[in-house]
């Protein structure tokens, strides 16, 4: 079955994308950042973007805000291809990890197949083991083997030789089928290192909105004349309230003492 294999981004990967985006779009003079600029820079970025991932369909929706339409496109833009580049970077060096643990294991168990098979050399020229005959028993149906000995050994020598001589070759059955094994891992991820399929696929580009996403001008418009009225009124009290003051000589006298006490 196909498996999907998810790369996570944490913050400390994203920080260098971050800066890389600041420092393109000249983010010190385009915002006036006079200090802490890197700080102040990720900052303005991190509240700018927003986030969504839908984890059934695995698509990110990644978006910029900015008083400039154009800018935020191209902002984005740039830090879409930030991201792949990111994730691309990711996989190969997965790929060229698991290469390179390979090729080590390949030499490994090729260095153990060949001594195994020297062993088993050896061992037939010492015992002189001429020939391994394997022959079918139709009555058991079983395999039966024989080895077949240049000279005459009695048969508490033969049990005991042939019993070695398999334990021999099974060593080395083992060790060439792990190599066979590594071998297939490896071809298959000499493809994926040239596969330049990206796993990072970009379904929408942005595009410059037409319509902007806020503030609300009714809003505004709704909350500004509510303030100004309301404004109005508390200083049409205090208006009516000091009115009501200088008409009274005692009051007028106490305001008047206040104002210097204050020095207003």
């Amino acid at each position: 079955p196909a498996t999907t294999e998810i790369y996570t981004l944490s913050l400390h990967d994203a920080l260098p994308i971050f800066d890389q985006i600041a420092e393109e779009f000249d983010f010190k003079n385009r915002y006036n950042i006079t200090f802490h600029q890197k700080t102040e820079s990720r900052l303005k970025i991190t509240s700018a973007m927003g986030l969504l991932f839908d984890a059934k369909t695995g698509i990110l929706t990644i978006s910029y805000t900015d008083t400039d339409p154009e800018l935020a496109m191209r902002i984005l833009i740039k830090i879409v291809d930030l991201l792949e580049l990111r994730f691309k970077n990711l996989t190969m060096e997965k790929i060229l990890n698991k290469k390179i643990f390979l090729e080590e294991r390949l030499d490994q168990v090729n260095k153990e197949l060949r001594i195994a098979q020297d062993k088993l050399i050896d061992f037939q020229i010492k015992y002189e083991i001429v020939d391994v005959i394997s022959s079918t028993d139709t009555t058991t149906d079983g395999t039966s083997t024989e080895i077949v000995f240049s000279q005459y050994l009695p048969r508490s020598e033969r049990h005991e030789i042939t019993s070695n001589y398999f334990n021999l070759e099974r060593d080395r059955q083992i060790l060439g089928k792990i190599y066979e094994l590594l071998m297939q891992q490896y071809e298959t991820v000499k493809i994926e290192e040239m596969d330049d399929t990206r796993i990072f696929q970009i379904i929408e580009y942005p595009e410059v909105p037409e319509i902007k996403s806020g503030p609300n001008r009714a809003k505004i418009c709704i909350i500004v004349t509510t303030t100004v009225l309301l404004f109005a009124i508390f200083v049409s009290f205090i208006a009516e309230y000091i009115g009501r003051l200088k008409k009274d000589p005692e009051e007028s006298k106490k305001l008047e003492e206040i104002r210097e006490s204050i020095g207003f």
